[in-house]
C-alpha cells in the first residue's frame, strides 16, 4: 500500500464521521416515540467473477424522548469485512451518541454530539488495505469506518416561516475532533482537524400533493498533525440536495438530485502547507427515484428505489458509474413492532475496463418504546 493511498485514506475519514446537519423531514419537532433498530447488512462488490470486498455489518440504533422538547440518540455497529485479496478486518465500531434539545420560542434546536473512541483502531497493514476500500464513498457501505478518537460536536439549527408555502432553514455545528492511533506500530497520534460546517435549506409547497425541499452544506477542515506537525489539510467540502415529492392516488413518488463537491486538499512540503498538483477526491452526482406504496390486503408497505451515480476523473481515481435498482418491502409484527427487508443490486464500471456488480441484503427490526 502507497503512501498515497494512506493520505488518501485519512482525508476520506475525515468525510466519513457523522456530524449535525438540517434535515428537511420534522427538523425541529421532537417525536415522542422511542424506538430501537437493529440492522443485519450484507454488501458485496464482485468483479471479473471474483469477490473484491463484501461486509457484513450490525448496526444499533437507540432514540428516546427524554422529555416534550428533548431526545437523546445512540449508534453502533459491529462489521467484519474482507475480499479475495484482502484480509479480514473484525471490530467495533464507536459509539456515536446526540442530545437535542428544541427551543419553541426561538424555532430552534440545539444538539450536542459525542463520538465515544469504543471501536476498533490501530489496524496492521494488512487491514489497512480492507480498511481504505470500505471507506471509498462510491461502495456506499453501511460501516465505511471503525474507531476514531473522543470527538464533541455542538450544533443548532433554526427554521424561518415565509408565508404559507415557504419554510427557510439555517444551521451551523462545529466538531472537536481527538487524536488517536490509526496504526499498529505508530509512536505518535494522528490528530484530525477540527470542522466547520453551515448549511441552509428551504421547504416549498408546490401544491396540495407537491412539496420540494433543498439544501446547501458547506464544510471546512483544520490542519491534520502526526505529533504535533502539520501534515494534511482537508479541501473544503460543498454539497447541494434538492427533492421532490409528489403524492399519487395509489403512493408517493420522490425525486433527489444531489452534488458533492471537494476542494483540493493540501500537504505538508518542506515545512509549508501546498495545494496538491491534481485533485483527488471526485466530484458525485447522483439522481435517485423513490416510489412507496401499499401493495396486497392488509396492505404492506413497498418502497421502490432507482439511483444513477457518477463519480469524475481525479488524480488518484478513475471514473466512475453506478446504476442500483432496489426493493424494500416492511412488514407489521405484534407489538407495532415493524421488518423492513431491503434487496438491491447495483451495476457499475470504474474506469474503461473495471466491471462491477454489487449485492446488498438487509433486514431492519424496528421496536417502539
Amino acid at each position: 500500500m502507497h503512501i498515497r493511498h494512506i493520505v488518501l485514506f485519512l482525508c476520506v475519514l475525515v468525510f466519513t464521521v457523522p456530524s449535525a446537519s438540517v434535515a428537511a423531514d420534522e427538523v425541529f419537532i421532537i417525536s415522542q416515540q422511542g424506538f430501537v433498530q437493529a440492522s443485519l447488512s450484507y454488501q458485496s462488490w464482485i468483479s471479473s467473477g471474483k469477490t473484491l470486498i463484501s461486509e457484513f455489518s450490525t448496526p444499533l440504533f437507540f432514540y428516546y424522548p427524554l422529555g416534550k422538547n428533548t431526545s437523546l440518540s445512540a449508534y453502533t455497529s459491529m462489521a467484519s469485512a474482507g475480499g479475495n485479496s484482502l484480509h479480514r478486518l473484525t471490530g467495533l465500531g464507536d459509539i456515536q451518541s446526540t442530545l437535542n434539545y428544541y427551543m419553541e420560542s426561538l424555532n430552534m434546536k440545539f444538539s450536542l454530539g459525542l463520538n465515544l473512541p469504543t471501536g476498533k483502531k490501530a489496524v496492521s497493514m494488512e487491514e489497512f488495505s480492507t480498511l481504505y476500500l470500505l471507506s471509498l464513498t462510491m461502495y456506499r457501505f453501511r460501516t465505511p469506518s471503525f474507531g476514531q478518537g473522543l470527538n464533541l460536536s455542538p450544533g443548532f439549527s433554526w427554521a424561518i416561516p415565509a408565508g404559507e408555502k415557504w419554510v427557510f432553514g439555517l444551521g451551523a455545528s462545529y466538531q472537536v475532533r481527538g487524536s488517536f492511533t490509526p496504526f499498529e506500530g505508530m509512536s505518535k497520534k494522528y490528530d484530525p482537524g477540527d470542522e466547520w460546517m453551515v448549511t441552509g435549506g428551504f421547504d416549498f409547497r408546490a401544491g396540495e400533493k407537491t412539496i420540494v425541499t433543498g439544501d446547501m452544506i458547506f464544510s471546512a477542515y483544520g490542519k491534520d498533525r502526526i505529533g504535533g506537525e502539520e501534515k494534511f489539510l482537508a479541501g473544503d467540502k460543498k454539497a447541494v440536495n434538492v427533492q421532490v415529492k409528489h403524492r399519487l392516488p395509489s403512493g408517493i413518488l420522490s425525486l433527489l438530485l444531489r452534488y458533492r463537491s471537494r476542494d483540493k486538499n493540501q500537504i505538508a512540503i518542506a515545512g509549508g502547507m501546498l495545494p496538491e498538483a491534481q485533485k483527488t477526491i471526485p466530484d458525485e452526482f447522483q439522481a435517485s427515484g423513490r416510489y412507496r406504496f401499499h401493495w396486497g390486503n392488509p396492505g404492506i408497505p413497498v418502497q421502490i428505489l432507482a439511483e444513477l451515480s457518477h463519480f469524475q476523473k481525479t488524480a488518484a481515481f478513475h471514473s466512475a458509474q453506478f446504476f442500483t435498482v432496489g426493493i424494500t418491502p416492511e412488514f407489521q409484527l405484534s407489538g407495532g413492532s415493524r421488518l423492513p427487508v431491503t434487496a438491491r443490486l447495483s451495476f457499475g464500471q470504474y474506469g474503461e475496463s473495471m466491471d462491477l456488480f454489487g449485492v446488498e441484503i438487509g433486514l431492519t427490526w424496528i421496536y417502539p418504546l
